[in-house]
């Protein structure tokens, strides 16, 4: 497995700050022409505070793709998620300052790579 770096950025509602974060992981990428970025959109009323993606070939989830961050209403982050098995299509939850859950299934981020939540 070859270690490689997964670049998270994101534009955080923090007074206004933008802020680029990195997330160290080992992956071995999947070999194809495909790249598996989803952009996550946060358009719900509250903050986003947990974010995972599940391989729906494999059913095991990431763990919280924000990295103990917070993406706020009207953010965006973009997420690399290729866990080196060559799937495209993964379910979505994201969890919210209020408790509430929201998911979304079977997004295949190698043809529609995105996710407006509200």
């Amino acid at each position: 497995m070859k270690l490689i770096l997964l670049a998270v950025s994101t534009v955080l509602a923090l007074g206004g700050c933008e802020g680029v974060s990195t997330i160290n992981t080992e992956l071995a990428p999947s070999n194809d022409r495909y790249e598996r970025n989803a952009d996550i959109i946060n358009d719900y009323v509250a903050s986003m505070k947990r974010l995972h993606a599940r391989n729906n070939t494999t059913g095991h989830w990431t763990e919280n793709l924000l990295d103990g961050k917070r993406l706020h209403p009207g953010s965006r982050i973009t997420v690399d998620i290729d866990d080196g098995t060559g799937e495209c299509v993964f379910t979505f939850k994201a969890t919210f300052t209020n408790d509430t859950d929201v998911v979304r299934r079977d997004l295949n981020v190698c043809e529609l790579g995105w996710w407006r939540v509200f």
